[in-house]
């Protein structure tokens, strides 16, 4: 990989003389100065990968002072009066970065001039969006340093972390609103033209689409399949069912939604490979990734800096559950200090791993932060119950999908869809939801009951993504 990137660096200097047209050379000279770029991150990221939790910090708080005179020459910035925390004497970056408000995305979807740092102005950067999964898309300025330090990490996750070798096949689930393609064959570009990528939209999860995925499969023989927990899930439980094998396969990275224990033992069996869990979002980049010795999940922290906040605002304890805050350190124009994921997790309680990494670990990403169960008294039940109780008290292989619908503070509807299209919910299944409603009233209360309804399909996200938790309850 290192050769790659080196013959790169040497193409650039050189020059480009024997190229056709001056404006191929200058688009092609852009091309070139990116990917030197990023080699650079990814030996930074290698050099950091070992290194001690001092020398880290060190890093990070340079990384951290740099971010801070952008994003304290934001509008915003001035106006809440943080600029002077910056010329305080004594203060550590992370000291200053902790005294400064969490910034959450509806300031970013209806604020976003006042958060585009003065000082940032000439830098390169792309408007971006999210996909809008769980409201309206987010429109934010993405600075290309910050694109950069993505896509190195991600070299060192899929080539070091995983093992993938230079123009191997890479296998894709996935979905959004730029890759609502049917399945298919998918080429790189001018130096990725012998890479080739095969296909599944996360929308089209039938058997006659798998089908031809996996033609496609046997021909490329990729290396890695790259999806969403449950659409990688689906593709499992049909190679188990028309018992196909698949060779060669280095592993399977999920992302983009909750990766449940059942699913990744079921994904492993079929698939005969490991699975690793990524984590991140549009907004910030790559944030953790799951190594292959110790599957355990670290926080990319060259990178990013990420805070666990409990209820009260205060960093959560070690096995305490609390909000996701990520600062990424190269958002530049747009910085966005202290950002509210969304999501739930936990710090781990013994941060050693086998793998000898010194990045923090992430114990457990719980979920979505939107995804609970709300109470009449103002009170939220964990959305991880509904897991719980399909988990329990059902025959988990049976069902393909399922989602809770909270419609009111007293009524919730859970859908089920049966792994066989045309199965019929036999006794075992209504005796289940006998327990079922036994074990959520212990949870709810009484006052709120439980319906369950048997569906033929359960309609993902404009996304592709699945939710499993929707409420209807402000």
């Amino acid at each position: 990989m290192a050769d790659r990137f080196c013959t790169l660096e040497w193409a650039y200097r050189v020059g480009f003389n024997s190229l056709a047209t001056p404006l191929w050379r200058v688009s092609m000279t852009k091309v070139l100065r990116r990917n030197i770029v990023r080699f650079r991150r990814y030996r930074l990221l290698k050099r950091l990968e070992y290194s001690s939790s001092e020398g880290l910090s060190i890093y990070q708080g340079q990384r951290l002072r740099k971010l801070l005179e952008y994003g304290l020459a934001t509008p915003r910035a001035e106006k809440e009066g943080g600029a002077h925390l910056f010329r305080a004497e004594g203060l550590l970056p992370a000291q200053i970065l902790k005294t400064l408000p969490i910034l959450q995305k509806e300031v970013v979807q209806k604020k976003l001039a006042s958060l585009v740092s003065a000082k940032g102005r000439t830098r390169r950067s792309i408007e971006d969006r999210t996909s809008g999964s769980t409201g309206a898309p987010t429109i934010f300025i993405r600075d290309l340093a910050c694109l950069d330090a993505e896509r190195a990490a991600a070299e060192l996750f899929y080539r070091d972390w995983l093992g993938r070798e230079r123009r191997e096949p890479v296998a894709r689930i996935w979905a959004t609103e730029a890759d609502q393609a049917p399945t298919g064959e998918k080429v790189g570009g001018f130096f990725r033209k012998r890479i080739s990528e095969i296909w599944l939209s996360a929308f089209n999860l039938n058997d006659a689409d798998m089908a031809d995925f996996f033609k496609l499969w046997q021909s490329h023989e990729p290396s890695i399949l790259i999806g969403y927990p449950e659409a990688v899930f689906e593709c499992a439980k049909y190679l188990r069912r028309n018992r196909i094998r698949i060779p060669h396969l280095k592993g399977i990275v999920t992302a983009g939604a909750k990766l449940f224990p059942e699913m990744r033992s079921e994904v492993e069996r079929s698939f005969m490979a490991p699975v690793l869990e990524r984590y991140g979002s549009r907004e910030t980049g790559l944030v953790a990734m799951e190594c292959l010795e110790g599957r355990r999940l670290h926080v990319v922290a060259p990178n990013v800096y990420v805070e666990i906040l409990n209820e009260s605002g205060a960093p959560a304890l070690p096995g305490e559950e609390g909000s996701v805050v990520v600062t990424p350190f190269y958002s530049y124009k747009m910085p966005f200090l202290r950002y509210v994921m969304g999501d739930r997790a936990k710090w781990a309680l013994d941060q050693a791993c086998v793998c000898g990494r010194s990045w923090p670990v992430i114990e457990e990403i719980v979920g979505r932060a939107q995804d609970c169960f709300r109470l009449r008294d103002g009170g939220t039940v964990s959305g991880m119950l509904g897991y719980y109780i399909m988990r329990d008290c059902f025959d988990f292989s049976k069902i393909s999908q399922f989602q809770f619908i909270q419609e009111s503070y007293e009524r919730v509807t859970a859908q089920i869809q049966l792994s066989m299209p045309h199965d019929e919910p036999d006794r075992e299944f209504f005796d289940a939801i006998v327990k079922a409603r036994d074990r959520f009233s212990q949870s709810m209360g009484p006052n709120c009951s439980i319906h369950f309804k048997f569906v033929d399909h359960i309609p993902r996200l404009s996304s592709g993504k699945h939710r499993y938790l929707m409420s209807l309850v402000d």
